[in-house]
């Protein structure tokens, strides 16, 4: 199945930019393609000029228009570039990395993808979701791939904090376990938050343990939509002190993400992906 687009579009620099953690990198007769999970379908990717190639283990019109809806295809990143481009350092950024977009994920598996990644790197953070894949989702196998679904908040929401740290969540387990039990009791709507305006959508995402503003912000911004949002970590904390702001080494950080979010201003979030990839990956 081929699904054309016209904005401009990065198949591997958006799946290889930390937002998402269930993406493995193959080949097939050298041609790069990626396999990974989105709810009970495996899913194969490749990019070849303005043509996405999706195959697919329910090979389905339904399936294409959600890989559009997950890729943000239909979005006009021109528009976004041209909102952002402040100064030289975004604009190298955005060069290097045309076409990098950001996601609209599973807000569920995002949230527990994200507190998850606390105090942990990307390697750790994916093998942390996929053994919980592998622990409570379901199988699915297509073309010699067997992966496992991400497991609902109701099945998550029944298992044990000791079972989880046996998976190597450690710290994290107790975070994981009451998130589910939150989301599974529907004391939280993840995907209402989509429509409402970021400052209450994060106040409520903050509610929950473990949930911290940077763990709040990855998942307003990769899964609801919130462009706005402004995750700060590590790298950004630098690039922002080194590049834009006298931010002192005790600053706080939610202070350093509304310094950058009254620079950058709506999309914020866009800008902020783009300064985290090239100072992660080039130190620039």
């Amino acid at each position: 199945m081929l699904i054309n687009y016209t904005s401009p579009f990065d198949l591997q620099y958006t799946l290889e930019s930390g937002q998402s953690f269930r993406w493995i990198k193959e080949y097939l007769d050298d041609e790069l393609f990626y396999q990974g999970v989105i709810g009970n379908d495996i899913i194969c990717l490749s990019q070849k000029h303005n043509t996405i190639k999706l195959e697919s283990s329910s090979n389905s019109e339904s399936i294409k228009n959600h890989i559009i809806d997950y890729l943000k295809l239909d979005e006009n990143l021109d528009e976004v570039y041209r909102y952002i481009s402040k100064d030289i350092y975004i604009n190298s950024a955005i060069e290097k990395y045309r076409g990098m977009k950001i996601l609209r994920q599973d807000p569920w598996e995002c949230l527990i993808s994200f507190i998850c990644s606390s105090n942990s790197n990307i390697k750790r953070i994916s093998k942390n979701i996929e053994d919980i894949s592998i622990e409570y989702g379901n199988k699915i196998t297509f073309n010699g791939f067997e992966r496992y679904s991400f497991p609902s908040a109701k099945m998550l929401s029944n298992t044990t904090e000791q079972k989880l740290r046996n998976l190597g969540l450690g710290f994290r387990a107790p975070y994981v376990l009451e998130a589910a039990k939150i989301i599974a009791l529907e004391q939280i709507n993840l995907k209402k938050l989509r429509s409402i305006n970021y400052e209450e959508a994060l106040d409520i995402l903050i509610k929950i343990p473990g949930v911290g503003d940077k763990v709040a912000n990855c998942v307003l911004l990769f899964s609801l939509d919130q462009t706005e949002a402004f995750p700060v970590d590590v790298w950004i904390q630098r690039v922002l002190k080194e590049k834009y702001f006298n931010i002192q080494e005790k600053t706080n950080i939610i202070k350093v993400r509304m310094k950058a979010q009254k620079y950058f201003r709506k999309h914020a979030g866009y800008a902020n992906q783009y300064l985290f990839h090239n100072r992660r990956l080039f130190k620039l």
